[in-house]
């Protein structure tokens, strides 16, 4: 569920957690959970194993400040952990940045379209439930913090979540080369729909970006919705698992 608000915080040691294969070149996803979970709470579930079944490598990165990560959470220096996590993943683990999956659920896409800016070596991106412009919804929040709004004015809380946190103008700088696949419930009451499609629109690469609108599901019901394929009204619907294998494929 999304429920627990980050703030800054100067320092922590994040943990991990991954499944692997021993075959050389598999793809190996790397996945930014959303906020109020933890990796614990995927571990032995059922979307795990689905991914597993992809035939996929999967590390899962936890945040600093959630789980058994030290310090406390912050966008921006999440952000600065991402460079430790690409050298724990290429140098540690010897792993490719192309065979990289960069999967970004909900408050997660943040991390992984950042990640992918800071590494456009990066084989793919996916965005489940992703935010695209997040200064509506956390300005809502703001707004109940009297000591934040006697601090600063509307529009300077806009600006400065405009220029760290706006997914489609860091979209619009992502490298061609990157396959994107963005997934979306159209029910989704926490983050519209129109934040996905403002994200596919602005992916730079006509070719390499596929946009999927689940018609079943919510924010916090969509991997139990979407863990099969199914048609509606003569349209088929590939599964979340079934997706990430045509993206590994093209």
């Amino acid at each position: 569920k999304e429920k627990k608000s980050e703030a800054s915080s100067p320092s922590s040691s994040p943990s991990t957690s991954s499944s692997s294969s021993t075959s050389m070149h598999i793809k190996t996803i790397v996945f930014f959970h959303g906020n109020g979970e933890l990796v614990e709470d995927y571990l032995d579930g059922e979307f795990f194993s689905g991914l597993v079944e992809t035939g996929c490598n999967i590390f899962m990165f936890e945040y600093r400040g959630y789980g058994a990560s030290s310090g406390a959470p912050g966008y921006i220096p999440i952000f600065a952990d991402l460079a430790s996590l690409n050298s724990y993943l290429t140098n540690d683990l010897h792993l490719q940045e192309a065979d990289l999956i960069v999967y970004g659920r909900s408050i997660g896409s943040l991390f992984a379209v950042e990640y992918c800016l800071q590494f456009p070596r990066t084989g793919a991106l996916v965005i489940e439930c992703g935010l695209g412009d997040p200064a509506p919804l956390m300005i809502r929040r703001m707004e109940k913090d009297k000591d934040i709004m006697e601090k600063y004015t509307l529009d300077q809380i806009t600006q400065e979540i405009h220029r760290h946190l706006h997914n489609p103008a860091k979209l619009r700088n992502l490298c061609t080369n990157i396959h994107v696949l963005i997934m979306h419930a159209k029910d989704d009451q926490l983050i519209p729909y129109t934040h996905a499609q403002d994200n596919y629109d602005a992916c730079p690469s006509p070719h390499h970006k596929h946009l999927v609108l689940y018609p079943l599901g919510q924010h916090n019901f969509f991997h139990a919705a979407n863990s099969t394929g199914y048609d509606i009204e003569g349209i088929k619907y590939r599964s979340i698992f079934d997706e990430i294998r045509h993206l590994i494929q093209e």
